[in-house]
């Protein structure tokens, strides 16, 4: 059985997605349109529309929702959700979430931000992330999860740069 999102019940809605939690969303088209969801000309939403699924949960698809409507959302509470709302979004409006990976939440968590960071190709929050991860050890066991999640270039990169400073402080 599926729940109506009290946000997304649009009853003008020609569009209909649902998550993993078995959550519809009613949006008219033009906003999945405009906001590169779905932008091929080719698809068509006739009313009544099938539900699209969305494989994610409605933590991350509603957020992204929000963010593409213009709607307040809470400040971010995990790295998952970032990640989780980065990756829905890596097809399009993409450029709407990435001011956030550069909050001092994240960046208490600065290998994970570079990591992110690497992964789309964002060289000046890349950059931010690295000059907060001076004092770390790279080598110790606790980064060792975040460090696999970093593309060997980026990794090299990053291990240059440590040195770098390293041995300008000498």
């Amino acid at each position: 059985r599926s729940n109506l999102s009290s946000t997304f019940n649009a009853p003008d809605a020609d569009a209909i997605l649902s998550s993993l939690d078995n959550t519809l969303y009613r949006l008219p088209s033009p906003v999945l349109r405009c906001t590169t969801f779905f932008t091929s000309p080719s698809f068509m939403f006739e009313p009544p529309s099938k539900p699209i699924s969305i494989h994610e949960h409605d933590t991350i698809l509603e957020r992204l929702l929000r963010i593409l409507s213009g709607l307040a959302i809470a400040p971010w509470r995990t790295f998952d959700d970032l990640e989780g709302v980065l990756s829905l979004a890596e097809t399009g409006a993409i450029d709407v979430v990435r001011a956030s990976i550069a909050v001092p939440v994240f960046l208490r968590e600065p290998l994970r931000v570079f990591a992110i960071a690497m992964r789309f190709g964002w060289d000046e929050e890349a950059e931010l992330a690295s000059k907060h991860m001076l004092d770390l050890s790279l080598h110790e066991e606790q980064h060792q999860e975040a460090l696999r999640r970093i593309p060997m270039r980026a990794l090299v990169r990053l291990f240059n740069f440590h040195r770098q400073r390293r041995d300008a402080f000498r």
